[in-house]
């Protein structure tokens, strides 16, 4: 095998081994043959035959697999650095999104109960009744949990720096922390919008159960636009164990 072949060949077996799909695969392997073709002419510049200067370039640049690696690696770290914002974001959002319809926003704007902001529960001492507290109960609960867990995986970024590479230990815990932080979320979501549909049968008053869906969509398009971003993360660390496994063997 001679001339730009070896190139070729060397490009057909480094994208039979990375992970990701085409347009990712694409920019790294234009990356790769650049880096490639600058070492042939310098090579060549040297004197250095073709085929020989294309031998050293590539021996140099290191095997398909260990290349192959290093760029699974950062996209995994840039995965999970994604996947952390993600959920932290999409948390902060809700608690934003949860405070609009209450009803000390009513009336601190003074606008309460005018379909739109809770009127404040009917009930002494504005405690909940006993049938309200369970969903209630598990959407704190969950929410908490999915905010915590958002912030562990952003604070296990953050001390590597942000632009920095995430070493191999740090991506699975990163990774797990933002899969528990979604489903923690999903959780929340679903039993506090069964809440506000229940408050909103015992208070009189409250907004119509269209403003009730309005927010829960609302929600659930968060869910799912955080959601898209862990499974990304969660699909990169296996795409970058597969490989690890398959270097070793």
């Amino acid at each position: 095998m001679n001339g730009s072949r070896r190139i070729k060949a060397y490009l057909d077996a480094l994208g039979r081994e990375l992970p990701g799909g085409r347009r990712f695969k694409g920019r790294v392997l234009a990356e790769v043959e650049d880096h490639l073709r600058e070492g042939v002419r310098r090579e060549r510049v040297d004197g250095v035959p073709a085929p020989e200067a294309e031998w050293r370039a590539i021996e140099r640049f290191g095997s398909p697999g260990l290349v192959a690696r290093r760029f699974a690696e950062d996209l995994t770290g840039s995965g999970a650095r994604a996947a952390a914002w993600a959920m932290i974001l999409a948390t902060l959002g809700v608690m934003f999104l949860r405070f609009l319809p209450s009803p000390a926003l009513g009336e601190l704007l003074g606008m309460p109960s005018n379909g739109f902001f809770e009127p404040p529960g009917p009930w002494p001492g504005d405690i909940l009744p006993p049938h309200l507290r369970p969903a209630m109960n598990v959407a704190q609960f969950a929410f908490l949990a999915s905010l915590a867990a958002g912030a562990f995986a952003l604070w296990r970024v953050w001390r590597r720096g942000w632009g920095a590479e995430i070493p191999d230990g740090e991506l699975s815990v990163v990774v797990s922390a933002t899969v528990l932080a979604l489903v923690a979320f999903a959780v929340s979501g679903v039993a506090d919008t069964v809440f506000m549909f229940q408050r909103a049968e015992a208070v009189p008053g409250s907004p119509s159960p269209f403003v009730h869906a309005g927010f829960a969509a609302v929600r659930a398009t968060i869910t799912a636009l955080g959601g898209y971003f862990v499974v990304r993360a969660v699909v990169r660390l296996l795409a970058l164990q597969r490989l690890r496994v398959n270097q070793n063997n």
